[in-house]
């Protein structure tokens, strides 16, 4: 967790949400790292909400989705994000 975290603003959105499940499946309840996953993936809908987003870099509706399952899965209550 403490490499991946400095990074995440580089990590592709597919990687994001097989980070968060990968962290599901092995039931690993880090929530520092889920917090910053939550928060980076918020910036992006923001930014693309603004139309200030780089091509491919929001995630879209079912990778939401996804991420969102993982999070219900480990019980990480981030009520911004929903």
């Amino acid at each position: 967790a403490r490499l991946i975290a400095p990074q995440l603003n580089e990590v592709t959105p597919l990687e994001l949400v097989r980070l968060t499940q990968a962290l599901a499946s092995s039931e690993v309840c880090h929530y520092t790292l889920l917090s910053q996953i939550s928060a980076q993936v918020q910036v992006r809908v923001q930014q693309a909400g603004c139309g200030q987003v780089i091509p491919g870099s929001c995630p879209d509706f079912a990778q939401l989705m996804e991420l969102a399952e993982a999070f219900a899965q480990l019980k990480f209550q981030d009520y911004s994000f929903f």
